[in-house]
Parts: structure tokens; sequence; C-alpha cells
């Protein structure tokens, strides 16, 4: 059975992190900072323009400062290693966005299968990226995977002997496919004692 966590798990020392890299955060704010100031501009300087005009802008400007002040966080979309895949709970907090995991939800690896690579279709397009089967819950999938990417089959193939989600998740400028073998490789060392890493695992799970 899956397990929740209140905390981010301790991870094994061979382990990959699924995220946007730091640096996304640091420009995003620097987006929001330029914005911010950009509309504080025309709200000062620019001449005649109406008042109504000029409150709005005063307004969506504080908003968009106040976002670039808040700390970059990386987002993390799971998390694995020998045990199995750690998924986080996020709740949105507006304009200034998640803000952060919650629990976190252990799928170990007895309940996941079906590793691959395939077309995710989100708001950002269509982009390659790594999906599984997994066993979750209605109350799991609600808290867990209501953001994610869940890929409409009608025949899935079973985990075990229950009824499977397919999800799908982008491969934060990696290689899907070798996140996908590196899974397949936590996966097929599940039932080891102990893991080990090798230089593939140290690279891939550099942040």
């Amino acid at each position: 059975m899956n397990i929740v966590l209140e905390k981010f798990p301790v991870l094994d020392a061979a382990h990959f992190i699924c995220a946007e890299p730091r640096w996304m955060g640091t420009v995003l704010r620097g987006l929001y900072l330029l914005a911010g100031l950009g509309m504080a501009y025309l709200a000062t300087f620019v001449p005649a323009i109406p008042i109504a005009a000029s409150l709005l802008l005063w307004i969506v400007s504080g908003l968009a400062i106040l976002a670039a002040m808040r700390p970059a966080r990386a987002t993390i979309y799971y998390a694995s290693d020998a045990l199995g895949i750690y998924f986080p709970e996020r709740k949105w907090s507006g304009i200034s966005g998640f803000a952060g995991p919650q629990t976190w939800l252990l799928v170990p690896w007895s309940n996941i299968s079906s590793i691959s690579v395939q077309v995710l279709l989100d708001e950002s397009g269509n982009t390659k990226g790594v999906t599984f089967c997994l066993r979750a819950s209605d109350e799991d999938q609600r808290l867990y995977f209501a953001r994610t990417a869940m890929l409409k089959h009608e025949h899935l193939p079973p985990v075990g002997d229950r009824a499977s989600i397919l999800v799908g998740f982008p491969s934060a400028f990696k290689s899907p496919y070798d996140i996908a073998a590196l899974l397949r490789s936590f996966q097929s060392r599940s039932s080891e004692k102990t893991t080990s890493p090798d230089d593939d695992f140290v690279l891939l799970s550099r942040q």
C-alpha cells in the first residue's frame, strides 16, 4: 500500500529528484521585478494617464514586486530511490505560486508499472515526458495528482490485481529516456537491501 509522509523523505544515497532547475526560480523572480518596476514607471511618469488606469498599474506593480521578493523555490515533481517514488502534495497560493509540499506520498515499486516515455499534452504544448502506471486511491489522486498530466487511456495495464492510473511528468531539462532507464533500474534493485550509486546516478541526481 502507499504511505503518506509528513515531511520530505530521507532518500538513499542513490536517488533521483525530478525538479525544475533552481535558476528558473531566479529568472522568474527577475521577470516579476522588471514587470513591477516597469508598471510603476508607467503609472508615475506617463502623462495624462487616467486615474483608474494609474491605480490599477500600481496595484499590479505591487503584486509583481511582492512575488519577486518571495524566495525562489524549485518545483519538485517527484523523487525516487530503491523504495519507490515520492510525490508531493501541493497547494496553490495565488499569484505567488505553490505554497510548497505539505505531505509526500510514497508509492512503492510494487505499485508502479509500465515506465515509458510518451508525449504529454499540457498547457505548454506537446512535450515528451516520463509516464508510468500506478495504484492510487481516489483520495491519493485528489491530493497528489490533481495537477498532474493524467493521460486518458481506456485500457490501462493493471498493477498487481488492481486498476491503475497513468500519469506523466516533464523531464526537467534532462533526457526522458535516461530518466525512464534510471527509474527502471531503481525498480529492478528494489528487492536489494542496499543500493550503491554509480556515475550515472550521481550525474542525474545533481540539481
